[in-house]
């Protein structure tokens, strides 16, 4: 998801006030969007982002599950 994408869902459900959405790199302390291959032309590039990124969520879901609280 890039920014444009993040406006339009918090534009469609009136906002974050819970902060639930987020970028993918938030989850790897970054706070950018996927580099777009469309535009960079370079699918690696795109591809360790949403490596990064997953790698990361993946971190933050597996520390959720064993204390039960939602990490940032």
């Amino acid at each position: 998801m890039d920014t444009s994408n993040l406006r339009g869902i918090e534009r469609i459900t009136g906002g974050d006030p819970a902060n639930k959405v987020r970028l993918l790199l938030e989850f790897a302390g970054e706070r950018r969007s996927i580099a777009d291959p469309w535009y960079t032309g370079d699918f690696d590039e795109t591809y360790r982002d949403v490596l990064r990124g997953c790698e990361a969520l993946c971190d933050v879901l597996c520390k959720t599950k064993k204390d039960g609280k939602i990490g940032k």
